[in-house]
């Protein structure tokens, strides 16, 4: 039995190869994004927390979790990470009253704060930002909403990604 297939199906190929190609390109950078970020989850839902560790481990950042604000301001205090993505409705200390605290514990020199929420209105957006977080990201989210996020928050502390992006490149 032999199978011809048509010369017109070589551009499909072609195009199939190069699809490929950058997707795995793509992949092997993303894997890289966050690289040497430090970066603690604060949220109370177990699945929450480690399906936003995994997603940032996947792109290259060291991830520290904690159930509750509380337990937050404690690992920022003793780990100092570069950044922090917090969720809004816990129970013991929601988010608001975690980055209330740590404004006043630890001004001006605490870590950006995000918060990643179900509350996804405009009214939440600007409750949020006149509590002091840095970005907001909305659940359900996707690694381009937590990049942009990630970006914008990081992006006036511009000697944080500086030195992040140093020590990832390792020694010279």
């Amino acid at each position: 039995m032999t199978v011809r297939l048509p010369l017109a199906l070589a551009p499909v190929l072609r195009d199939t190869v190069a699809l490929r190609d950058t997707v795995a390109s793509a992949a092997m950078h993303s894997t890289a994004a966050l690289a040497g970020l430090s970066v603690l989850v604060v949220d109370d839902i177990e699945d929450a927390r480690e399906t936003l560790r995994t997603l940032l481990q996947h792109l290259g950042a060291k991830v520290a979790v904690a159930r509750n604000g509380r337990e937050g301001l404690v690992m920022v205090r003793d780990a100092g990470p570069d950044l922090v993505l917090c969720d809004l409705r816990m129970p013991e200390m929601d988010g608001f009253e975690f980055i209330r605290e740590l404004q006043r514990a630890t001004p001006p020199a605490h870590p950006p704060v995000v918060a990643v929420t179900a509350m996804a209105s405009d009214t939440d957006r600007l409750r949020t930002r006149e509590a002091g977080f840095e970005g907001h990201i909305n659940k359900p989210y996707d690694e381009a909403a937590i990049l942009a996020a990630v970006d914008a928050a990081l992006r006036p502390h511009a000697d944080v990604r500086h030195a992040v992006a140093m020590s990832a490149a390792g020694p010279r």
